[in-house]
């Protein structure tokens, strides 16, 4: 009888560490379960942040690639580039008013007093002109190619570089201020910058990229054409300023002959080319002349400023700090942004004012 309960009592003790073993086997596997679950959730999450940088690295590599294939086609000059070419319209203005200018002022006084009184109002623009009288100083042999000079600077500028569609404006010939497509296009640029100044200046660049597309190869047919009426309208344009300019009150300055006319023509039609590429950029141009200065007075540190070539060079001392200047002989262009469409609110020179007074 003993030994069978023994017995007995040996196979539950038997069952029951099979039954623990078995529980433990169970739990460790629930265990191991559970590990690898955790396991596979950190790997989905692992796998989806690997994914998210993929995406954010693709975009930006497609980005790249696009940004690339835009500068291809209009890939901004250089800043030393820039500034070479308005020097060379600068000296080209400068030669100009030297060889084209009248030798002597007195020859203003014989004109008729309806005349005088349209060319001092035309060179109250550029000079302080007080009681129909211009700045002293200026009644030397070189003041009247001083005077033309101004007047140009003053002309090419404001009429090319004030505004992005200036070519357009193809109705100069009938009217004083001639009803192109340029004044619609500009109004509303000017309501876009008003609602945003980043995509007002995009839109301008862009738009201007559409008109006149780079030749190419594989241009279309249209693109070729759109190509040729663009800059046919540009040289148009800049051919009516050069012909306004030349008829204007500043002839009465202007000693004219065919070659006078022929190479102020010349310089208009660079300046216009030179000013489109310039607006196709993302950055954005603003013109500065007397009229907006107020009463200017000089001061060598001014980075905005630069004596003209006839302020000698031994008075750019602080002795001629805060000297009224009484001609701009040439207007001052200010550059804002960036050609990736930014920073808007920082502005830099690229054409200093030219500015002149008496020293004496």
């Amino acid at each position: 009888m003993k030994d069978q309960e023994h017995q007995q009592q040996h196979f539950r003790d038997k069952w029951q560490r099979r039954e623990e073993k078995i529980q433990q086997i169970v739990s460790e596997k629930n265990n191991t379960i559970q590990s690898l679950c955790e396991n596979v959730e950190d790997l989905a999450s692992r796998g989806n942040k690997i994914q998210e940088k993929y995406n954010t690295l693709n975009r930006r590599q497609q980005e790249e690639s696009f940004n690339r294939m835009e500068t291809g086609r209009w890939l901004p000059m250089e800043e030393s580039r820039v500034l070479a070419d308005f020097e060379r319209i600068r000296t080209q203005m400068r030669t100009w008013a030297k060889s084209a200018a009248v030798k002597n002022i007195a020859a203003l006084q014989d004109i008729e007093e309806e005349q005088h009184a349209s060319l001092m109002a035309s060179l109250s623009r550029v000079a302080v002109v007080e009681n129909n009288q211009l700045p002293g100083g200026l009644s030397t042999p070189k003041g009247p190619s001083l005077l033309l000079n101004a007047l140009l600077a003053h002309d090419v500028y404001t009429s090319l570089f004030q505004t992005p569609f200036f070519f357009l404006n193809d109705n100069l010939e009938y009217g004083p201020t001639g009803d192109g497509l340029d004044v619609p296009l500009n109004k509303i640029y000017g309501l876009a910058l008003a609602s945003n100044v980043e995509d007002a200046h995009i839109w301008r660049s862009q738009t201007l990229r559409l008109l006149l597309p780079p030749p190419q190869v594989e241009n279309t047919d249209g693109e070729k054409s759109l190509h040729q009426w663009t800059k046919g309208m540009i040289a148009k344009v800049a051919e009516l300023h050069a012909s306004r300019f030349a008829a204007s009150s500043a002839r009465h300055l202007i000693d004219a002959n065919t070659a006078n006319i022929k190479r102020l023509n010349s310089i208009y039609q660079e300046a216009a080319l030179v000013a489109y590429m310039l607006w196709t950029r993302r950055t954005a141009m603003r013109l500065v002349t007397l009229s907006d200065m107020g009463s200017p007075t000089f001061d060598v540190d001014d980075s905005r400023f630069k004596p003209h070539t006839m302020v000698h060079p031994d008075d750019h001392d602080d002795k001629l700090k805060g000297r009224h200047i009484t001609l701009i002989v040439h207007p001052l262009l200010q550059v804002y942004g960036t050609d990736q469409g930014r920073d808007y609110d920082k502005v830099r020179v690229w054409v200093p004012a030219e500015a002149w007074f008496d020293t004496k």
